[in-house]
């Protein structure tokens, strides 16, 4: 499959159907024609993306896109809630349980609103977000029309879709300013530490949390690693699959990572590894050796012990904010950080960037 490079439109096949593909304002863009690969249709792709082409430079570019389908690609197209069934089985296998489940609660949603299975035009879409900012908050609503915006970029790429009407829709939203993680301080990371350490009650969870403030590990997988994931030493991991209430999955991304540990992560897992140690026992486990559940560890223990030390309660999976915020003020490089934690470099400079210290304005002259 060919790759567009920048300011030039390319031509795919997908499953023996043509689509086009190109970058435009660092956004990647889709255009399934519904056309057999042929000569014949080759060559319309061919006039299609030259047109494109012509309108990026002249910055006339249509960004619904439906200035570039030819008449005879514009039927066909799945309804809305099978768009959502098919996308649904294809994340099923990729994507966590609470992921999935949340797609099957908009699908829901949205054929409520519909009351048939057809398709979604962009005066539809801007409909429905009017309807369903009665029931959600705005942050919320912005978040869902995101979900949404997933589903048909996704029904794009495999020719079921021709366009996304939730990216035109969501330009009609207020704009909402996505919350700021609030990163525990070190005096705060420290007296945690040291509490957990030194309470009897707290003591056996202790070295599960300074894994995570140290790590920036998602909830599941800390939950979820076995002593398989690491090398003979304990000094480098590979974080490739998520536990999440109870059943093993693949990690949220669906991706795998490897990366090198720090000595006093390697040390306390040194500590905590016996000489014959079984590589797919859980490293981290409840009181009674079970699978530890992350709202159970929040109500039973965590909670407990932020309110004993009177520090302002975040969730625990805030220790995963509280990692990259400190590594990249300690001067850890964007990429570096994003290869740990499994973050996208945008999502890292959006949330975390300047959260330890707002940024200074320079004395430029003396």
């Amino acid at each position: 499959m060919s790759k567009s490079k920048k300011g030039t439109v390319a031509i795919q096949s997908v499953k023996g159907r043509l689509r086009l593909c190109w970058t435009y304002n660092r956004r990647r863009y889709f255009l399934a024609l519904l056309l057999d690969d042929t000569k014949l249709n080759r060559a319309t792709a061919q006039m299609v993306a030259a047109r494109i082409e012509e309108d990026i430079r002249t910055q006339n570019f249509d960004e619904s896109l439906n200035k570039y389908r030819p008449v005879e690609c514009r039927q066909g197209e799945i309804g809305a809630l099978t768009l959502f069934d098919r996308f649904i089985r294809f994340k099923a296998s990729r994507a966590s349980v609470p992921t999935v489940s949340k797609y099957r609660g908009l699908q829901k949603t949205l054929a409520e609103y519909l009351g048939a299975d057809r398709s979604v035009t962009p005066r539809d879409a801007a409909a429905f977000l009017d309807w369903y900012s009665k029931r959600v908050r705005p942050i919320t609503l912005a978040a869902r029309c995101g979900n949404f915006a997933t589903v048909w970029d996704w029904g794009i790429e495999q020719g079921l879709v021709q366009s996304n009407p939730w990216r035109q829709a969501r330009k009609t939203l207020p704009k909402v300013p996505a919350p700021q993680p609030k990163p525990f301080s070190e005096n705060e990371i420290k007296r945690i530490l040291e509490l957990f350490r030194s309470d009897s009650r707290l003591q056996h969870y202790a070295d599960f949390v300074e894994f995570r403030l140290r790590t920036g590990c998602r909830s599941g997988e800390v939950a979820g690693l076995r002593w398989g994931h690491l090398n003979h030493d304990c000094s480098a991991i590979r974080i490739s699959e998520s536990m999440v209430r109870g059943k093993r999955q693949s990690t949220k991304t669906g991706e795998e990572r490897e990366f090198l540990l720090s000595k006093p992560i390697q040390e306390l897992l040194l500590r905590r590894k016996l000489d014959e140690c079984n590589p797919d026992d859980l490293i981290f486990t409840t009181k009674n050796g079970g699978v530890i559940y992350a709202s159970n560890f929040s109500e039973q223990y965590w909670k407990p012990a932020l309110k004993e030390l009177n520090i302002p309660y975040r969730k625990p999976y805030n220790t995963r904010a509280t990692f990259a915020s400190h590594a990249l003020y300690k001067g850890v490089s964007p990429a570096e950080v994003a290869e740990i934690t499994g973050h996208s470099q945008d999502v890292l400079f959006r949330h975390y960037s300047g959260v330890i210290q707002r940024s200074k304005l320079p004395d430029l002259w003396d």
